[in-house]
């Protein structure tokens, strides 16, 4: 963002927009850069400049460097050249069992981590994850299941055998009657 807002700066030093009709004839055939006047909306634009108002996109900069940028063994290798550098300069010659396990270590590393992101994106979905119908119901207390259960009844009632909507009830009719069952508050023979 800094780098995009220094570069307009500079190109503002170097391109101007001018009032031509301030311009003599000499003016005009002089070699003189700094000859006729900045128009006054530059002047505003130079010093007043704002990424927001003159991008065309809505992401914003640091995200695009993040999603462009790729990091390849050329990268690597320059940190490791100085690492190597600092490891010689006190006297410390690292040996080839040195960088295996080194290079062993950061792979444990990397798959730990890459499993922790794993759990945590499976942990962020489960709790985004509408809980079951019997979940739910567990929740109720015995007088509110059956008044639920007695609802539901009512509703099916009313409605046509072949209809979707009577699917949908009847389902949760059966389980909210597995739960009743379940916490014994009615017998099984019922149903």
């Amino acid at each position: 963002m800094s780098r995009s807002k220094s570069l307009f700066e500079l190109g503002c030093k170097f391109i101007k927009v001018i009032d031509t009709s301030s311009l003599t004839e000499e003016q005009i055939n002089s070699t003189n850069r700094k000859r006729a006047d900045i128009l006054p909306i530059w002047e505003y634009i130079s010093t007043h400049y704002d990424n927001k108002y003159f991008m065309q996109i809505e992401t914003p900069l640091e995200k695009i460097e993040k999603i462009s940028y790729r990091y390849s063994l050329e990268d690597a290798r320059k940190p490791i050249k100085r690492q190597i550098t600092r490891l010689l300069l006190h006297d410390n010659s690292p040996t080839l069992f040195y960088f295996y396990e080194l290079l062993q270590n950061a792979k444990e590393e990397f798959a730990l981590r890459d499993s922790y992101k794993e759990l945590q994106r499976e942990n962020i979905q489960e709790q985004n994850s509408e809980p079951s119908i019997t979940d739910e119901l567990k929740n109720y207390s015995d007088e509110g299941l059956q008044n639920y259960e007695a609802r539901l009844y009512s509703d099916l009632e009313t409605l046509p055998i072949d209809s979707q909507l009577y699917k949908d009830i009847s389902e949760v009719y059966e389980a909210v009657n597995a739960e009743l069952v379940r916490r014994g508050v009615v017998d099984d023979d019922m149903f």
